[in-house]
């Protein structure tokens, strides 16, 4: 949550494309995600107020006026899409995608409120250092609870 403690802007709306930046975090397990404020970002329509979207939908909102998702997932608006895209782009590497109005009740019509594009800030990240994960079998998750 955006609490003014440890939060930090990344990129600013100014940057063009290709833009790049480096975050360090201190060692050990450190939690973060990604917010779009847009206020910096975008002019909204009349009558429509300006947000924050986090990659993190538990701290969306939960639907038209907060009345509760009409949409599966029912806890928060997804406002970020993120893609592991290690396959193509080398290890530790994700795309971040975000839509930049609320999606609200609409989540699958394309002109009332969103445009569901996704593509309105797009990032990638690398994760330099990343403890990897280890693939097991179910056998062997069996076998080890022995």
């Amino acid at each position: 949550m955006i609490d003014g403690v440890q939060d930090g802007v990344v990129f600013t709306g100014d940057q063009s494309a290709g833009a790049r930046t480096v975050v360090v975090f201190p060692s050990g397990l450190t939690h973060f995600g990604f917010y779009l404020d847009t206020h910096t970002m975008i002019q909204p329509p009349t009558g429509e107020e300006n947000q924050v979207f986090f990659t993190n939908r538990f701290y969306n909102d939960l639907g038209p006026s907060g009345l509760g998702a009409t949409h599966a997932p029912f806890d928060g608006d997804v406002q970020a899409l993120v893609f592991d895209v290690s396959q193509w782009k080398g290890a530790n590497t994700w795309l971040v995608c975000f839509e930049d109005r609320d999606s609200g009740a609409m989540i699958t019509d394309c002109c009332t409120g969103t445009d569901n594009d996704f593509n309105d800030l797009v990032f990638q990240i690398n994760a330099f250092g990343a403890t990897p994960t280890q693939k097991i079998s179910f056998g062997a998750l069996k076998a080890g609870t022995r």
